[in-house]
This record gives C-alpha cells, structure tokens and sequence, in this order.
C-alpha cells in the first residue's frame, strides 16, 4: 500500500508563507500553497496529476470534482490521483517518462 504523507516547509520564493508538500513513498508530488493573486484561494500544484494534462481549463482525469450528492457528508469535494513518473518541462508541457 502506497503511503501518502503531508510536511510543511518554508515556501523556497516567498518569505514568512509555509507550503504543503505532498508526497507519496517519500517522492514529493505536489504542492498546496496560498494564491496570493486570489484573497482566500490556495493553489494546488503538481506535474504529477493522473492523466494527460491539456491546455486550457480541462483537469486532466486524475481530477475529479464531486458536487457532495449522495456523499455521508454532502460537501462538495475535489479527489486527485497522482501518477508519480519521472517527467521534463517542455515548451509544449509536460513530458511524462515510460
């Protein structure tokens, strides 16, 4: 079973803010850190969501968003999956390793 665990550290740019790493089997794969274009918004960033990653406002697969119907508690929630694979930044995007 894949173990997933949380850690804040320092943001490595911005002073006095802490992120959220988020890391699966010791691997970071994403990060949680607040959006300081947008009051009271975090961001959510990863080169490793599940599924391609398209441009523009599509989430890739590995995105889902639940309204909360049908749910124990109906909250609308948003679920990741992540696909930690080796990849390079592109000037088309991300490349993702076999």
């Amino acid at each position: 079973m894949d173990s997933i665990a949380f850690r804040n550290v320092p943001h490595q740019i911005r002073r006095g803010v802490d992120i959220c790493e988020i890391s699966i089997n010791g691997q970071v794969v994403a990060t949680i850190y607040p959006d300081q274009d947008n009051p009271k918004s975090i961001k959510i960033v990863s080169a490793h969501f599940a599924g391609e990653v398209t441009h523009g406002n599509q989430f890739p697969e590995g995105v889902k968003m639940h309204t909360g119907e049908g749910m124990a508690l109906p909250i609308p929630s948003i679920h990741i999956s992540f696909d930690p694979r080796k990849y390079s930044i592109t000037p088309d995007g991300i490349e993702r390793q076999e």
